[in-house]
């Protein structure tokens, strides 16, 4: 039931039900699947309570408002299988600009700011700091790092990093970080006191630890 009236603009109000639906975002790498559920029109405003759908075949629950007096301004909450992400962004026509995007899931807690470039070639550019729990790298939402399963690494970390480049080609982008933790395993080999320098370029991942005492120190 979707009415339209005009005045000097047009203006909407109803509600949409989707059933199955799906949608392509230029600002984001994956298709959305199989949306089901309602989108409220208002003047100004559209708001999503609750919508299920499926990313990379996720099941997601989201709860949204597009409030889209001025500067468009995004304000959402995505619910995943690992845990959730909390996020608020703004929209120009050439980017989206990421004000605060915070995924926690059973022991980390990462948040990014930045920008995605809506226009060709789409590169973003991103900064992203919290604390991790190693093991949960394993199992993130939407990105797949099997190299890291053979290290099977245990333990939290205070992360700060920077990325610049496409999202939907990112082992392509460049990425700078520095990792500290105060006691960690690698294939349970105890590591404390571990600072470590992470560099990404042309496709190379490079990593350097300038201080780590291993095995105890022994």
């Amino acid at each position: 039931d979707l009415s339209i009236r005009h005045e000097r603009t047009t203006q909407y109000a109803g509600r949409v039900e989707l059933r199955e639906a799906g949608a392509t975002l230029r600002a984001f790498p994956h298709p959305v699947e199989q949306i089901v559920g309602s989108v409220i029109l208002r003047e100004g405003r559209i708001q999503a309570s609750e919508l299920s759908l499926r990313v990379k075949e996720q099941p997601i629950t989201l709860t949204a408002t597009l409030d889209l007096q001025g500067m468009p301004r995004l304000s959402a909450l995505v619910r995943l299988p690992q845990g959730q992400l909390r996020w608020i962004s703004r929209t120009t026509p050439e980017q989206l600009i990421i004000d605060e995007a915070t995924l926690s899931l059973a022991e980390s807690r990462l948040t990014v700011t930045g920008t995605i470039d809506r226009t060709s070639p789409g590169a973003s550019v991103l900064s992203a700091k919290g604390t991790v729990e190693l093991a949960e790298l394993n199992d993130l939402p939407f990105i797949a790092l099997p190299a890291l399963t053979t290290w099977q690494l245990r333990g939290r970390a205070d992360v700060n990093a920077s990325f610049a480049g496409r999202m939907s080609a990112w082992q392509a982008g460049e990425i700078r970080g520095r990792i500290f933790a105060e006691a960690l395993s690698v294939r349970e080999v105890p590591v404390e006191q571990l600072t470590c320098q992470v560099e990404q370029l042309d496709r190379t991942l490079r990593v350097r630890i300038p201080s780590a005492l291993i095995g105890n120190g022994k």
